[in-house]
């Protein structure tokens, strides 16, 4: 501990069991410790809030608490402070589900001696400790993948702008110019103009090409509505591609401010229509849009046969998008399926998150 003593505060309401961790602590040869002893959980949780603690020794039977709650209290106190639970030989089903609810050990009473507590508070505070490096190695991630997929998000929307700026202005000019030859041409009887018109119909179709493309980058335009067109829009392209009945319904207005925001719920609805398509062999595809109270929700259902076990996995890449998305709007996926009931996939997200607003 860096020549620091070794911060124990130890929550137990038995004076004489904590005279005996004192006494057999003392015992252990370079072992520096400094052990702090409350009797009750309040005093216990009011030392936690001030001060910094190495390690926690928790009865799990006080005055004030009793049970697996002591250490969920302890635990939303102090969650970076590792907890040993000290119970009875007796109680070791609820010592173990400590362990479950995030303390890192558990030490009964009737057999402690120094070496074992000694070494049972290392391997603790170590192993806190490292989960700690791991979550703050995660969290730096989840801010890195989330930079990431914002940064790819914009340039996807500035691609798109430049393409309609530039190609799709270019082309547009060159349809109108090319058009206006091939009917001068054709007024006057020329041969030439069957190959005009064909110059303007080439130049049409690269122009549909370019708008696709505008649209597959940025499929959310920049207002409030621009979620709702979108997902009209695909639910009809949807169907007309595929040869399915794919409808799209939103009763009462819902409007999303942060563009951001709807461009992850257009993209998690277009993938679960991929899905529905093509993995579940559905007919019939509804999407919904609609507000519940503070929440905004989006869900995909079809008639199909189902996902199988592979497909529902968290291996899939789909659903794993799909999850990951919602996870960086603050909205929860949930996937219910059965085999012949096809599949619901509900998208759920709090207002507040998605900016969104529902005034006329």
């Amino acid at each position: 501990m860096n020549g620091k003593p070794i911060t124990i505060l130890a929550i137990e309401d038995s004076v004489a069991d904590a005279h005996l961790l004192r006494s057999i602590l003392n015992g252990v040869a370079r072992f520096d410790f400094d052990l702090r002893h409350e009797s009750q959980l309040a005093d216990g949780l009011s030392v936690l809030s001030g001060e910094d603690c190495d390690v926690v020794l928790l009865d799990l039977m006080l005055p004030d608490s009793m049970g697996l709650e002591t250490v969920d209290r302890v635990h939303l106190a102090a969650p970076y402070t590792p907890i040993i639970v000290l119970t009875n030989v007796d109680d070791e089903v609820n010592a173990f589900e400590a362990v479950r609810r995030g303390a890192q050990d558990y030490l009964f009473k009737s057999r402690l001696d120094g070496p074992l507590v000694s070494r049972a508070i290392m391997y603790a505070i170590e192993r806190k400790r490292a989960e700690r490096v791991l979550n703050e190695s995660i969290v730096q991630r989840q801010i890195l993948e989330a930079e990431v997929l914002k940064i790819s998000t914009h340039e996807q929307q500035r691609i798109s702008q430049d393409l309609h700026d530039s190609v799709g202005q270019q082309l547009t000019g060159l349809s109108y110019m090319a058009s206006s030859l091939a009917k001068r041409l054709a007024r006057g009887s020329l041969p030439e103009a069957a190959d005009a018109q064909m110059i303007v119909e080439g130049i049409q179709t690269a122009l549909m090409e370019v708008r696709r493309a505008i649209r597959g980058l940025a499929p959310v335009d920049v207002d409030a509505e621009g979620l709702m067109v979108a997902l009209k829009r695909l639910a009809a392209s949807t169907g007309q591609r595929c040869g399915v009945e794919c409808r799209f319904t939103c009763h009462d207005p819902v409007r999303i401010e942060d563009n951001d925001s709807a461009t992850h719920l257009y993209r998690i609805a277009q993938e679960a229509l991929h899905n529905a398509v093509k993995h579940s062999g559905a007919g019939r595809v509804l999407v919904s849009l609609c507000r519940r109270k503070d929440h905004l929700v989006l869900e995909v259902s079809d008639d199909g046969t189902g996902l199988n076990g592979e497909a529902s996995s968290d291996s899939g890449m789909g659903l794993h998008i799909m999850h990951y998305r919602a996870r960086m709007i603050g909205a929860t996926l949930n996937v219910s399926s059965a085999a012949e009931h096809g599949t619901t996939i509900t998208c759920t997200v709090k207002q507040e998150f998605a900016h969104a607003g529902n005034n006329t």
